[in-house]
């Protein structure tokens, strides 16, 4: 097991939350015509297949409070938890939303069986409990524990077991050219 990298716990929470989709999208009118894609920015209401920009923040069952991400997402190819398709359906940009997401809806129930013992020697040098870890697969693990000759790593996401809130404003609502 090769470790590339610590990150942050809030990092990795919102690089798992929500994924980003690459590529660039073009809104079309009604005849044809190619506009920059802000023409209908503020215009078109989220729909199947629109490309959709969103600006979020978590909060956890503490009242802990993320900092604000964007993300960008394709409404209906569930790159982002159901709920919050469902949610922004029929938004338009500045509009905002509270949506309160289940355990299930979230990031899954807490699953012990992700708890995985390792030899210490496998792990570089400070390497401390807590810390969050990016492996070179690009997974990402927590140490739970360190010994001086084993360590717990969890495979779980941080947010597994948590319901959560999620603050949304659509920011930007496009057209996909397909």
């Amino acid at each position: 097991m090769t470790l590339h990298r610590p990150i942050t716990m809030w990092s990795s929470v919102i690089v798992l939350s929500l994924l980003t989709v690459a590529g660039v999208a073009m809104a079309i009118n009604q005849t044809g015509d190619q506009p920059s894609s802000r023409a209908f920015a503020n215009t078109l209401p989220v729909i199947e297949g629109a490309k959709v920009t969103i600006e979020y923040r978590i909060t956890l069952p503490d009242d802990t409070v993320t900092p604000a991400d964007v993300t960008e997402y394709v409404q209906g190819r569930h790159e982002v938890p159901s709920a919050v398709e469902e949610a922004v359906l029929g938004m338009k940009a500045g509009e905002e939303k509270q949506v309160a997401l289940s355990v299930d809806e979230a990031f899954g129930p807490y699953d012990e069986q992700k708890r995985v013992v390792v030899e210490r020697n496998m792990l570089p040098a400070g390497i401390v409990t807590g810390m969050m870890v990016e492996l070179s697969d690009g997974r990402l693990v927590r140490i739970m524990a360190v010994t001086a000759t084993v360590a717990i790593l969890d495979f779980n996401h941080p947010l597994a077991g948590m319901p959560i809130v999620l603050d949304v404003k659509v920011l930007k609502v496009e057209r996909l050219v397909v």
